[in-house]
């Protein structure tokens, strides 16, 4: 078992994930059970995902998640009118946010901070076009990021992963894992990161395998413990 992070003072207690709008629009065709993941369903997310986040993408960038990263170009078409009619009504059956404010407006990073994660958060191939923060969470399942192509940096600053995480094959412009606590396997393998990647403070309870990663920038491990 990892540590719990600890959270600054004046962050708010932790939330369930389900009333995050960002949460929502990942699992906008339903979340994934504690037994395990259903592939069809995690292809129907991605579709919803990946379909909205085109919108902040230029046609340059487009061709090349689809050339270089291998992203369905299938989900990066607009969405259906039906579709968007979906996500605004799972957006208002489950979140505090104005489900066509929180669409109409520009999204200028994707936030996930002070959550609870009782699910397994599955990302794989999903892309992020603006810079991410998922901090000060909480994952009681499997995480995995799987073929994420993040076009800024991405920050789990202080958060607790109890199980298996999987950063694999992931492109993004910086990484922080700092004082982030691992308590199951870490995989890294095949990621490439074009700044700094930071896991300052980190805890690692198992091993991790950071198998052909490549950084363009500092790296920085001061302070990082491995128990394994």
């Amino acid at each position: 078992m990892t540590e719990p992070a600890t959270q600054p003072q004046d962050s708010p207690p932790l939330k369930d994930a389900s009333t995050n709008p960002w949460y929502v629009l990942m699992t906008v065709a339903g979340e994934h059970d504690y037994g395990g993941i259903d592939d069809l369903l995690h292809a129907r997310n991605r579709r919803y995902f990946n379909g909205l986040m085109a919108r902040s993408l230029s046609v340059a960038e487009r061709n090349r998640l689809i050339e270089e990263r291998g992203v369905e170009a299938a989900d990066l078409e607009p969405l259906s009118e039906q579709e968007t009619d979906r996500i605004v009504e799972r957006l208002g059956e489950s979140c505090a946010a104005d489900p066509l404010e929180f669409l109409d407006a520009k999204f200028a990073k994707v936030v996930l901070d002070n959550l609870e994660f009782h699910k397994p958060l599955w990302c794989e191939g999903y892309v992020f076009p603006v810079g991410t923060e998922i901090r000060w969470c909480r994952f009681a399942e499997p995480t995995s990021f799987l073929r994420c192509t993040i076009l800024g940096g991405v920050s789990f600053h202080m958060s607790e992963f109890s199980t298996e995480l999987r950063f694999v094959g992931v492109e993004c412009r910086s990484a922080s894992f700092a004082r982030v606590g691992f308590g199951g396997p870490v995989s890294l393998k095949h990621t490439k990161v074009a700044g700094r990647f930071s896991v300052y403070g980190a805890k690692f309870s198992v091993a991790v395998d950071p198998r052909s990663m490549h950084f363009g920038g500092r790296v920085d491990f001061t302070n990082t413990k491995f128990d394994a």
